[in-house]
């Protein structure tokens, strides 16, 4: 059984049909050359039946077209283009989603901000060289769990599990890059908690903006000072990793059967988007010193 729920996809599309208003005249000022949108149907209707396919749970997105959109969905897109019409036409909404992304989705710091990346393959690792999609777009990287040949999703979110910036990069991107980090956390103040990844030489300068990176350390490194509160946010950066989690599972950002890169685009833009309109999202507790001062504490004698 397949259960939609409607009420939330009225709601995709009034946000984003709102956003629509404001942003096309804009666009329309700062693009050379640009024409109106003249389709049969609106960039907000096919913005907001990607985004919805990330909720809906079905994992074939022809199949979801075909027979919910067209099909159970037709009273509320009465003008809906062919199958391979709208797969076509996806293209035209990718710049909209991203910035529909950075207008809606985007959160605001908090005590604990949290650092990592997701690899996202675009094929099987031994395909890597037949593949030609993203050919010199996806390039071989490593992580935890071996080789993968792909992109990268670079993610900076709070404690409350909302996304504050957000980056793709090609698949041999480390992590602790240079330039990466300088993007990534340019203007950004507070405590950002990562993994032994992201043990930088930037700490530094980083900390004269304002911007603390804690990670954890290798065997051969000294232990630095932090506090009881940094000591418990710094436990809790599984946090992220329940994030990306969702992401894969419930919002299906990842797979590898792309046919062009800029609609892989489009469809991550939308799993994220999408992860935003959960009804709940991941999220840790403030740290609590009563917690600590109420604590039990019994000493054991030999």
């Amino acid at each position: 059984m397949i259960i939609l729920n409607t009420s939330k996809l009225a709601e995709i599309f009034v946000l984003t049909d709102d956003f629509m208003q404001e942003f096309s005249p804009y666009f329309q000022q700062k693009l050379i050359g640009a024409k109106p949108w003249q389709g049969k149907m609106s960039k907000s209707e096919m913005m907001t039946i990607v985004i919805f396919f990330h909720l809906s749970g079905i994992r074939c997105f022809s199949w979801y077209y075909k027979h919910i959109v067209k099909g159970h969905l037709s009273s509320y897109f009465p003008d809906t283009y062919a199958y391979e019409r709208f797969v076509a036409q996806m293209k035209h909404v990718q710049l909209e989603l991203y910035a529909f992304l950075h207008y809606f989705c985007i959160g605001r710091p908090t005590e604990a901000n949290y650092i990592d990346s997701k690899p996202l393959e675009v094929c099987h690792i031994k395909r890597e060289k037949m593949h030609r999609v993203f050919l010199h777009i996806a390039q071989k990287g490593k992580t935890s769990k071996g080789f993968f040949y792909g992109l990268k999703l670079h993610l900076l979110c709070n404690q409350q599990g909302e996304i504050l910036r957000i980056q793709v990069t090609s698949g041999n991107v480390a992590d602790n890059n240079v330039k990466l980090l300088k993007s990534m956390l340019s203007g950004f103040k507070g405590n950002v908690y990562g993994d032994k990844g992201y043990i930088s030489k930037l700490k530094k300068s980083l900390q004269a903006q304002g911007c603390k990176l804690i990670t954890k350390i290798r065997k051969n490194m000294k232990k630095p000072l932090l506090t009881q509160k940094e000591q418990y946010y710094l436990k809790k950066r599984g946090l992220i990793e329940t994030v990306f989690g969702q992401m894969v599972s419930q919002c299906q950002i990842e797979h590898s059967r792309h046919r062009s890169p800029i609609n892989c685009m489009v469809n991550l833009w939308a799993g994220i988007i999408a992860y935003n309109f959960l009804d709940r999202l991941p999220r840790i507790a403030d740290f609590d010193m009563k917690d600590l001062k109420e604590a039990k504490v019994v000493l054991l004698k030999d």
